[in-house]
């Protein structure tokens, strides 16, 4: 919404970085642990933030 501050916004911005920097830094012995679910919520996630923060 408009009226959330831009310190709010900044925050989640950098959560949301942070989220996906940390998602394609796994090891690479973890890669293969990960579950179709695992890829859906790591890609619906920063968007859900994102569609309810910045629409």
């Amino acid at each position: 919404s408009s009226c959330t501050p831009n310190i709010v916004k900044n925050s989640l911005k950098m959560l949301i970085y942070f989220h996906v920097n940390s998602a394609f830094s796994l090891p690479s012995f973890m890669t293969y642990r990960a579950s179709l679910w695992d890829t859906i919520r790591l890609l619906h996630l920063p968007l859900a933030v994102y569609f309810a923060v910045f629409r």
